[in-house]
């Protein structure tokens, strides 16, 4: 939602069981973390999804263990820590930058 009053705000499916969402530091990228449940299987998954704040999945992150329970960004965004059973796992993060170039006539 952009505000309290937002007549449209997104809504994103995140197709498993949600257990944490955070933004990051500047509010470009939502991280979503739960567990995935294959119902052909009946294999469970702990995975953290991120999105951008138009509700598109940048990426996807799957995470080792039997059940993720928090996650939290660090400060200024480079890093994230999940819990994981009795484990703390971090992950750096790096944003994939497309470099422009201008032809010169």
């Amino acid at each position: 939602m952009r505000n309290e009053s937002d007549d449209a705000p997104v809504i994103i499916d995140t197709s498993m069981r949600n257990i944490a969402a955070e933004w990051n530091q500047d509010g470009s990228v939502l991280s979503v973390c739960g567990i995935l449940i294959d119902f052909n299987t009946s294999k469970e998954s702990n995975q953290v999804n991120f999105y951008s704040p138009f509700g598109h999945l940048i990426r996807t992150l799957k995470v080792p263990g039997n059940e993720i329970s928090s996650l939290s960004w660090e400060g200024k965004s480079l890093r994230i820590a999940m819990a994981v059973d009795s484990f703390i796992y971090f992950a750096n993060i790096r944003l994939q930058f497309r470099a422009t170039i201008n032809a010169i006539n």
